[in-house]
């Protein structure tokens, strides 16, 4: 038979033990929503850089193969294949690339 002093004492660790659960919950709970916004915010970051960045870099080194090629004075024929040809180059290795893209982590 359990006396009145060890009932309130099995009562008082229980509130204890139940107040110890609440806030480890509240902590994995915290933890996984920080994570869930982290893994969207990455999601975001590599979809937008994608979206825009990949244009961005191509128009950049268009622009910088065209003035290099502009300095050297070549025939235009040969200009404008030292341009083309990078350019095409670099775009088939972007798509080749963009095809295995997933923004998933």
């Amino acid at each position: 038979m359990l006396t009145d002093k060890e009932l309130d004492q099995l009562l008082t660790q229980s509130a204890k033990r139940h107040k110890a659960e609440a806030d480890i919950t509240a902590n994995v709970m915290r933890t996984v929503n920080r994570d869930l916004r982290r893994k969207r915010l990455i999601k975001w970051a590599k979809l937008l850089g994608i979206c825009f960045g990949l244009p961005l870099a191509m128009v950049l080194y268009f622009f910088a193969c065209k003035t290099a090629v502009s300095a050297l004075n070549m025939q235009p024929q040969l200009s404008a294949v030292c341009i083309v040809l990078p350019t095409i180059t670099l775009g088939v290795l972007i798509a080749r690339q963009l095809r295995h893209f997933h923004p998933e982590m």
